[in-house]
């Protein structure tokens, strides 16, 4: 059962023991969005990077375009699933930006294959369905080099 933490800091933090759900493997660079209420605490977590299945170089991590839901019910009953999304997914990418839109949708941004490979795209996941909508129904994300002058001022946003 949940049971209240003792961190001070953080005094409506509940404990919920791991030994009763199943949980993704270890997984680091991810997002994960609240989409439930209080009553009804509902998450979404995407992405990320995971040890390679199989006989693989134990230090080498990869990044994913999964999709995991984490129901947590009455502070002490939780639930994991992975989600089968249909639709123009997303490349797999760790250190990416996500937010919740709306009611039913999550919107991803950017993030990176490797050091060497960023992204610079969006993508609008229906979370009723589990469908990604086309990249091209969004408008274009800034370009990597923005910059502006305003009143004698030049600032630039992002890139190198």
């Amino acid at each position: 059962n949940g049971k209240q933490s003792s961190y001070s800091a953080f005094p409506n933090f509940v404990e919920i023991n791991q030994t009763d759900w199943t949980v993704p493997p270890p997984i680091a660079g991810h997002t994960i969005i609240n989409m439930g209420t209080q009553a009804k605490a509902y998450y979404i977590m995407f992405g990320g990077l995971e040890k390679p299945e199989g006989p693989a170089d134990p230090n080498k991590l990869l990044p994913k375009n999964d999709v995991y839901s984490l129901r947590i019910l009455n502070n002490a009953t939780a639930e994991w699933t992975t989600r089968q999304c249909i639709g123009d997914l997303p490349m797999p990418r760790a250190y990416h930006s996500a937010c919740r839109v709306g009611e039913d949708k999550m919107f991803i941004f950017g993030g990176c294959y490797t050091s060497n490979l960023r992204y610079n795209d969006v993508s609008s996941l229906n979370l009723v369905i589990f469908a990604y909508l086309a990249n091209s129904q969004w408008a274009q994300p800034p370009n990597q080099k923005s910059s502006g002058i305003p009143k004698n001022a030049m600032s630039k946003i992002g890139g190198p």
